[in-house]
């Protein structure tokens, strides 16, 4: 948000890895004039505090010590999405995956190639090793699509870039980008993509996020037994891939392969099954924070704990692990935004009321937004609807002094329905 807040939460919430890539912190400018004088591209790396994915590949990929081979190939830039200071970088090259690792020609102003979401440390090594290669090959052309949102031409170019492709590693990678780009032109060839190709795919990240998107457009068709039928393949493909022994996922990434695979036995009725999955994704996420180094490390789990403790009803876990994350992490604003989740979903609602205005006093950016909806919830749930109302109000000041180029059109839907909600409770 613009406000005096923002100047003194500029520094970031979580401390930054030190690792072996020298990276910018939120200054796209700068790295953009050390490019051009360099005759280097710049890798961006655009995360968020509340993104796990991206505390996991902060906290265990990037700062990988293998990594320093690519340190002097390029100028490295690390962007918070919701600094407001970033938002002019985000008008050029707009984003909407979390992680989304970009590689841009400064003097063309333009992407040069893309990844979305996790990867090993070898394959982040390869994509930023063949980032400058040939530019016009269909893979880096379907990267470039779509950094623009052209997405109609990325799958064309994708398509065309598996046709030629034999080796299963790199076939996986184009697989997750297609049907990525799928998703977003119909879910119905999105849906016969998944069918096609998913049993051929392999175990690593993009393999998982390839069936993550699937069961994504499941979701969205129309027809009972096409989706009965497409949720069933994801669940015995994600049931093969656990058998293996997922050795090549990090945790968070097999947390990816749980909550995937959850979706798959509820959306098949099967709640036994469902309630397993959670309870083994909660021993393995309990065990990797065990493992965690620093409470920055610890906090990748956070948000999956959370919704395992809360699947599970173990309330008195999830707030012990959050306060503790709050404790150890003042100035982050998601444990105390957690908690107030927490406290809704127990009813607790004056705890959350008092979380959730932690959490607002520390909050920034386009975040905010999803701290309102919380606190707007929790008046709710109170039968506070004239202040609900109130609360609204203040959601519809805060984006409305936020930069077009952060604001999603589904918050402004999400307070219309709100604020409907509430007036119509305030009469009744």
């Amino acid at each position: 948000m613009s406000s005096a807040l923002t100047a003194v939460l500029l520094p970031a919430l979580l401390a930054a890895p030190v690792g072996p890539l020298p990276f910018i912190e939120d200054d796209h400018l700068q790295a953009e004039k050390t490019a051009i004088a360099t005759g280097k591209l710049i890798a961006v790396d655009v995360w968020a505090t509340w993104c796990h994915t991206c505390l996991s590949m902060k906290n265990f990929v990037l700062t990988d010590p293998e990594m320093k081979k690519l340190a002097d190939a390029h100028v490295w830039l690390s962007l918070d999405y919701d600094l407001e200071k970033n938002a002019r970088f985000f008008q050029a090259y707009p984003v909407d995956v979390f992680p989304t690792f970009l590689v841009i020609d400064p003097k063309a102003k333009k992407v040069v190639s893309r990844w979305a979401g996790s990867g090993t440390v070898e394959q982040m090594l390869r994509f930023f090793a063949e980032a400058s290669g040939n530019l016009t090959a269909p893979l880096s052309a379907g990267r470039q699509a779509m950094a623009t949102r052209n997405y109609e031409e990325a799958e064309k170019l994708f398509a065309s870039a598996l046709a030629s492709e034999k080796t299963p590693a790199r076939r996986t990678e184009i697989l997750a980008a297609l049907i990525e780009a799928a998703s977003r032109n119909s879910p119905k060839r999105c849906a016969e993509l998944g069918l096609l190709h998913m049993d051929t795919t392999d175990d690593t990240a993009p393999g998982i996020d390839f069936i993550a998107w699937t069961a994504g457009c499941a979701e969205q068709l129309e027809d009972a037994e096409q989706k009965k039928a497409l949720w069933t393949r994801v669940r015995d493909r994600l049931l093969r891939a656990q058998k293996a022994g997922l050795r090549n996922l990090s945790p968070d990434d097999r947390s990816a392969v749980y909550d995937t695979l959850a979706s798959a036995h509820g959306a098949l009725g099967d709640e036994k099954a469902k309630r397993k999955v959670f309870e083994a994704h909660a021993r393995e996420l309990e065990a990797a924070a065990k493992k965690a180094a620093t409470p920055e490390a610890r906090a990748t789990y956070d948000a999956y704990r959370l919704a395992c403790y809360l699947e599970l009803g173990r309330h008195a876990d999830a707030e012990k692990m959050l306060r503790a994350s709050e404790a150890a992490l003042p100035k982050d604003f998601n444990p105390s935004w957690r908690l107030a989740v927490l406290y809704h979903a127990q009813g607790k609602v004056e705890l959350g009321l008092a979380a959730i205005e932690r959490a607002l006093s520390k909050g920034y950016g386009p975040r905010r937004a999803r701290l309102h909806t919380t606190k707007i919830d929790l008046l709710l749930k109170k039968g506070a609807h004239k202040e609900a109302l109130v609360a609204i109000e203040a959601a519809r000041k805060d984006l409305a002094r936020l930069d077009p180029a952060l604001i999603r059109k589904t918050w402004t839907e999400q307070l219309d329905a709100k604020e409907q909600e509430a007036r119509g409770k305030s009469k009744s």
